[in-house]
């Protein structure tokens, strides 16, 4: 990365189909725009108190199935424009042992693999992110040692972490995600289509530019 490069925070669950779909708009972003951009993934729970064998979607939003499917193929539509392969679940899944194994990967390098097979593992293929195998297989995949990161996850460093991330998106006033915070200034709240999100970020490119020191 360059100085040029933007620094964007990305507050984010796994199991929200716009931080989905926000991951596509900046690999997007990065791949057609050319844009460089310095992503960092913050974990924000969204349903902290989902049990963990999951709560149907239909008890959350209550809601009969016919209108979530309709709601799913909506997303799926958006997904197949960033090239996203996407089946979302009927189940809301608990995902503070998933942003714990992230929190491990990224001390190991791997934080970015874990985070898209996390992300994989609820919307393509519809798993439990709660359960044991379901994380070692997401290790497996990324490159870790499955037991090692299991091992991990009872470490009170990552659960500070978590804690930490909670307490900067109260500070900034985080209540929705995917949110995006650019340079520690600018902030784009929600997973909008790719046309806005590439004119908002080279109207940001331009601003950081204008206010870089020596470059007035």
């Amino acid at each position: 990365m360059t100085a040029a490069a933007l620094q964007v925070a990305i507050f984010s669950d796994y199991v929200c189909p716009y931080c989905y779909l926000g991951a596509g708009l900046v690999d997007r972003l990065r791949r057609e725009a050319g844009l460089e951009l310095e992503v960092t993934w913050l974990p924000f729970e969204l349903h902290p108190g989902t049990p963990a064998q999951g709560r149907p979607l239909t008890d959350l939003f209550r809601q009969p199935e016919a209108t979530i499917r309709c709601v799913h193929q909506d997303l799926k539509a958006r997904a197949a424009e960033l090239g996203l392969p996407m089946e979302p679940p009927l189940v809301l899944y608990n995902t503070r042992a998933a942003h714990l194994l992230a929190e491990y990967a990224r001390d190991q390098g791997r934080g970015d693999a874990v985070h898209r097979e996390c992300f994989r593992m609820n919307f393509v293929e519809g798993r439990n992110l709660a359960d044991p195998d379901v994380l070692r297989e997401v290790a497996r995949r990324s490159g870790l040692d499955p037991e090692a990161a299991l091992a991990a996850l009872s470490d009170p460093v990552y659960e500070e972490r978590l804690q930490w991330s909670a307490q900067q998106a109260a500070a900034a006033g985080v209540t929705g995600v995917p949110t995006f915070i650019v340079n520690g200034r600018w902030r784009i709240v929600g997973a909008h289509p790719y046309p806005q999100m590439l004119a908002a970020f080279r109207r940001i490119q331009e601003e950081a530019k204008e206010q870089a020191p020596g470059e007035h």
